[in-house]
């Protein structure tokens, strides 16, 4: 039983680990978006304003 789970815990971690990666890179990506769309959104706010 212990062999079995050594011989899938490797393949398990190499699956997750770009797995997490790839999640946190879309996320910041989506963050990223919402953060540029928010500023532009105030920007034009605030030449409306002026």
């Amino acid at each position: 039983m212990r062999s079995f789970t050594k011989g899938i815990n490797p393949n398990l971690h190499a699956f997750s680990s770009p797995h997490i990666s790839y999640h946190l890179f879309t996320l910041s990506l989506y963050f990223i978006a919402l953060l540029y769309r928010f500023t532009s959104y105030f920007y034009f706010m605030f030449l409306i304003i002026l």
